[in-house]
Parts: structure tokens; C-alpha cells; sequence
């Protein structure tokens, strides 16, 4: 009846047939006003109100709007008061060093991505100061170091140039937001000056470049070693960090290949003829990996001599991202990553079914609104030729039906 952190919004404007908001008398330091409606579904009337930075909302299980307003009253009444025995002060003195170092002990993410974040909280704590109190990081501190993030130059090199917004929303708004989320949520600190991180993440226009036919048989020319895995990539939709299988994700009973992905989830992979033969075509090259390159000799470029025959090396993550690098820039394509590879993936498998969800299934996404915003560009051409051909099957089914009514 109560929940208790969340970001909740009051009722829309058009959701309830009476709705307004009354002052309470009592401690001036909290918030004073609720607000009360009655939905059209439903008899009861609801309300909605805040003490200390917690948000509460319920049904005041009461017909009578007197009763309802007397219910919000004593209901607010009493969390006011549990909120002045504990002075408000519910983890008030927790400070940064030790709330950094129990998110870290909770995390649930793979042991490459708490490396990653690891780093990214190290640098805040150096900045912020390892006994800052979490109630005084305030929006007037977040925006000070995503400056001091925003300046600093990448890899350390001023050839390199500045970060990118979306670097300075990963390694600064991103951990520490969820530091401070996770304490007020899970470990009942209250905070009730809670940064709005929203406000501080600059979000640059989604990025729509894709690899065209003619550019990946440029790629794949001087790829070498790497050109299975990237085809796998491509066939797959998987990310960059995912790509690097071992012979225990095939199930090949199931017909699918298991992975983990983004966020701890596990995805699972369709074994398509195409990427059976890839994995056909690896087998026998190493125990535990299934993509590899030759141990010695040229790993990828033009006209490589035959590779031998035995096991090769693991290709790792790291290791495919510099690979790319040297022979996408030896195929003369430019403006490409690895991860556009994933988005070519996605966009050619919605241009080719026109199903949105599918696509969204296929590249992993838990909500279909990310496949839309990232995955899938639908250009001018392909709108047009869509509208083209619904209208040649309109015009064919009317001529069918014109027919047939005719004999």
C-alpha cells in the first residue's frame, strides 16, 4: 500500500473524477501537502504524499472523501513522527569509501564488467573524497565532475581529444547514480537531496551507422583469421565482449548456442545453417574456444597463405578490437566499430521480416523500445518502397475481388 523510493508520478491530468491537495499542520521541515483523487476505476478514493524524500501512495480504502482526507491525515501523521525518532538520519552518516565498497561486494555483473566499474568508482572516490556523507553529494557536486570528467582528455593523449559525452554519462553519472539508487532503495538510507542524474547525461542522436554489402566484402578481404568470428557476428547479433563462444555455450542438442550477455541475462543463439558451418568449419582447433587464429605468421590481411592445419590461439575481446582496428583501416572503410556490426545485424534482419519484435528477440533486448531507438533505421527508400508494394497487393486484391464478382 506504501511503496517506498520510487519515482512516482501523480495521477494524470483526465484519470479521476476529483482530485486536489490539502495542507497538513506539523513539523515544518517536511513536505506539508498530499494529494487525494478518485480514479474513474475504481470506488476508493487515493492519495499521495512525501516525508524525508519518500514517496507514498495507496488506496485509502474509504468511499467518503471526509474519511479519505481524515485517513491521509493520521497515515501521514505517523510517518512524520517514525521520521523525527530516527532524527531522519536513517544511514545520514554513510559515507562514500564504505557505501562504494558494499555496492561492489552486492554486484552481480560479470567479473570483466566490475573490473571496468571498479576503476570508474576509484576515480570517483579520489574525487568526491572517500568520507563525503552521501546526503551532501548533491546536483551542484554531480555537475562539478562531469566538467572534470568532460575535460579530460581520452587515453590520456591531447591527439586523442576530449571524451565523449556518452564516456562522461558511463564513468561518472552512471556508478555513482547507482551507488546512491541502491542505498536509498535497498539499504534504507535516506537521502532526501537525491541528485536528479537525469538532468546531467547529454544524450548524443542514436547512431545509425550500418555496414554496407560492399563494405563487408572489403572488410572480409583483408580479415584473415578474424573473418569467421566477424561473420558470426553478423549472423548473430551479438556484442563485442559476447562474440569470443566456447565450445560449452553450442547446445548443439538444443540447437542453440547459450551465452551471457549485458547485464548478467542469459541469450540464447538460433543455430542457423550459417553459423552451423562456422562452427563446423572450428572444430578441432582449440579444447575450450571455438574462433582462433594461427599461432605464428600474419593473422589477417591480403592474400594470407593457407592457414595450418592444428589448434590456434583463443581470439579474446580485446585482442578482436585491435585486430579490427589495423584491418578495417587496411579495407579503406572508415566510421565503423565493431558494435555496428551488431547493428547492421539487427536492421538487416528487420528490413528482411519487417517484425520489430523478432528483431528484439534476436538481438536480446528486454524492452522493444531499445531496438527501435538503436537497432533499427528504416531509410526514406525503404519507407517508400513498402508503401509501393502495400499499395500493388491493395490493388491486386481489388482487381481479384472486381473479378470475381464479375462472373
Amino acid at each position: 500500500m506504501r511503496p517506498r523510493g520510487a519515482a512516482l508520478r501523480p495521477p494524470p491530468a483526465g484519470s479521476h473524477d476529483e482530485a486536489s491537495s490539502h495542507s497538513t499542520q506539523g513539523n515544518s521541515t517536511m513536505a506539508e501537502r498530499f494529494n487525494i483523487w478518485k480514479p474513474k476505476t475504481s470506488k476508493f478514493f487515493y492519495c499521495r504524499f512525501t516525508v524525508g524524500g519518500h514517496i507514498f501512495r495507496g488506496s485509502t480504502k474509504k468511499t467518503s472523501r471526509a474519511e479519505a482526507i481524515a485517513f491521509v491525515k493520521e497515515w501521514k501523521r505517523i510517518e512524520v513522527r517514525k521520521y523525527e525518532d530516527t532524527d531522519g538520519s536513517a544511514g545520514a552518516n554513510l559515507t562514500l569509501l564504505p557505501a562504494v565498497e558494499r555496492y561492489v561486494q552486492e554486484f552481480t555483473g560479470t567479473a570483466k564488467r566490475l573490473a571496468v566499474l571498479e576503476r570508474q568508482l576509484d576515480w570517483l572516490v579520489d574525487e568526491i573524497g572517500p568520507g563525503t556523507r552521501l546526503v551532501d553529494i548533491d546536483n551542484n557536486l554531480v555537475a562539478k565532475l562531469c566538467a572534470r570528467r568532460a575535460g579530460m582528455y581520452r587515453y590520456g593523449r591531447a591527439s586523442a581529444g576530449k571524451v565523449s559525452s556518452c564516456t562522461v554519462g558511463h564513468e561518472v553519472v552512471t556508478p555513482l547514480s547507482g551507488v546512491m539508487w541502491r542505498a536509498k532503495r535497498m539499504w534504507g538510507v535516506s537521502l532526501p537531496h537525491m541528485p536528479d542524474f537525469g538532468m546531467h547525461v547529454k544524450r548524443p542522436d542514436p547512431r545509425e551507422r550500418e555496414l554496407s554489402l560492399q563494405e563487408e566484402f572489403r572488410i572480409m578481404r583483408f580479415a584473415g583469421d578474424y573473418r569467421d568470428i566477424l561473420e558470426f557476428a553478423l549472423l548473430s547479433g551479438l556484442r563485442r565482449a559476447e562474440l569470443p563462444i566456447k565450445w560449452n555455450n553450442v547446445l548443439w542438442e538444443l540447437n542453440r548456442i547459450r551465452v551471457k550477455v549485458k547485464g548478467g541475462m542469459t541469450h540464447e543463439v538460433l543455430i542457423t545453417p550459417g553459423i552451423r558451418r562456422l562452427l563446423e568449419a572450428n572444430r578441432g582447433r582449440h579444447d575450450t574456444h571455438v574462433f582462433t587464429v594461427r599461432k605464428e605468421g600474419l593473422r589477417y590481411g591480403e592474400n594470407l597463405p593457407e592457414r595450418p592445419a592444428g589448434s590456434g590461439i583463443p581470439i579474446e575481446d580485446e585482442m578482436l578490437f585491435s585486430a579490427f582496428r589495423h584491418f578495417r583501416r587496411k579495407s579503406g572503410v572508415t566510421n565503423l566499430t565493431i558494435h555496428d556490426l551488431r547493428r547492421t545485424a539487427g536492421s538487416r534482419k528487420y528490413r528482411s521480416t519487417g517484425d520489430i519484435g523478432l528483431v528484439a528477440q534476436f538481438l536480446g533486448h528486454r524492452d522493444i523500445k531499445i531496438t527501435r531507438k538503436h537497432y533499427v533505421h528504416i531509410k526514406l527508400n525503404d519507407v517508400s518502397n513498402r508503401i509501393i508494394a502495400a499499395e500493388a497487393l491493395e490493388l491486386a486484391t481489388r482487381d481479384r475481388v472486381r473479378e470475381q464478382l464479375a462472373e
